[in-house]
């Protein structure tokens, strides 16, 4: 019997929750069942299954997702719950759903594509590239400092209007972050607390709600979900008290993520005496340059603002090129003629690039000799960092 490609529907939906619950041995089925059926924008067609007979024995899953860019907004494809039947595995099963996959991100114009996977090689051989976020990770000390007085500590509203308002408000220019909606948020606070305990806790000063903190024990080690906090002081809190959490839930390490050159990661790192490092196994495909750029048309009016704009110049990225055209405010899209001066870059740099990752502009220069051009481009893509919050993840 061959595996052979099917439609997921609500009539072989518990076959593919049988499929997740045996590959993934550490969760169970309800927790798949809420990732995915409370998710606001989930649609069966966002899953690609293979079965034989009555049975689903592979799946990829694509969850549909905007990642916030400055002033701007990128729709980018979620890949998440790939799995093959034990039974199955060694036959290139995953590898022929990954390129349906890339065909439905086509489909749908998602011009990004976001994994988190340890088998990296797997992923690299089908356009996937590692670009790995900042993590650190710390100890708890023997002896806590005190939690500093003036502030009030909550829990959260039943909806969590007070955590999308506090988000929304700290992720504002952030590169990475995803967009969330009233529905997606409630909708975390019902899966997450599938794969570990979750602690949740908003900060209150003069009345007013002004930062949050949520974590989860994952493993015995205490995991930073997502942070906000609106000023160095309350920063300073915040870190006091993850090392509390970690504390009380008996967790004799931690691992956080940060927007990398925040302050609240500086915070972190010297009040834990940690060092960040890259980590998060997070790799990227990008599937088209040009929707990409057509996406971030605030963001680069913001970025360059030139009232004696360079010449247009080819940006070449694997098989893709792009006119731009740097104008007072922003840049235009075009199509490339061949004489203008072009840079020439891979998808991984490009991907360096968008994400604002140390040391993308020093790379950038073995692109091309146009210095002009160059300095555009790394005008359009500071190294200004970027975060992906693993409350998001899938």
């Amino acid at each position: 019997m061959s595996a052979v490609p099917a439609t997921l529907n609500e009539g072989n939906y518990q076959q593919l929750l049988d499929l997740l619950e045996t590959c993934f041995v550490d969760d169970v089925r309800e927790y798949f069942d809420l990732h995915q059926r409370c998710d606001p924008v989930y649609d069966f067609a966002q899953g690609q299954i293979l079965t034989a007979g009555d049975r689903v024995v592979s799946h990829v899953q694509v969850f549909h997702r905007q990642m916030g860019y400055g002033e701007d907004s990128i729709p980018y494809g979620g890949i998440g719950d790939v799995a093959t039947h034990p039974d199955w595995r060694e036959q290139g099963l995953s590898a022929r759903l990954l390129e349906q996959v890339i065909a439905y991100m086509d489909a749908q114009r998602l011009p990004l594509s976001i994994l988190f996977a340890g088998r990296v090689s797997h992923y690299a051989r089908h356009g996937w590239h590692e670009i790995p976020g900042m993590v650190v990770r710390a100890e708890v000390p023997e002896e806590l400092p005190p939690v500093p007085g003036g502030i009030a500590i909550r829990a959260p509203l039943e909806d969590a209007t007070d955590l999308l308002e506090l988000y929304e408000r700290a992720m504002v220019g952030l590169v990475g972050p995803d967009r969330r909606t009233p529905e997606y948020m409630i909708g975390q606070t019902r899966w997450l607390p599938f794969q570990g305990e979750v602690r949740c806790e908003v900060y209150h000063q003069l009345g007013h709600p002004v930062g949050y903190l949520r974590t989860r024990v994952e493993r015995g080690e205490l995991r930073v979900m997502d942070i906000c906090a609106s000023s160095e002081g309350l920063g300073r809190l915040v870190v006091i008290r993850v090392l509390h959490h970690a504390r009380e839930a008996g967790c004799r390490r931690i691992q956080a993520t940060f927007p990398s050159r925040s302050r609240l990661a500086a915070a972190f790192v010297e009040g834990t005496g940690s060092e960040r490092e890259p980590g998060g196994h997070r790799m990227m495909r990008l599937n088209s340059l040009r929707g990409t750029l057509q996406q971030l048309e605030q963001t680069f009016a913001t970025r360059l603002r030139d009232p004696y704009p360079r010449p247009p110049f080819a940006l070449n990225v694997g098989e893709e090129s792009v006119r731009l055209e740097p104008r007072p405010r922003g840049v235009a899209l075009g199509k490339a003629t061949g004489e203008e001066p072009a840079i020439t870059i891979d998808a991984k740099l490009f991907l360096e690039l968008l994400m604002g990752q140390p040391g993308s502009h020093r790379s950038l220069t073995a692109g091309g000799d146009d210095a002009g051009s160059l300095a555009v481009l790394q005008r359009m893509f500071p190294e200004s960092g970027n975060v992906s919050w693993p409350a998001d993840g899938f």
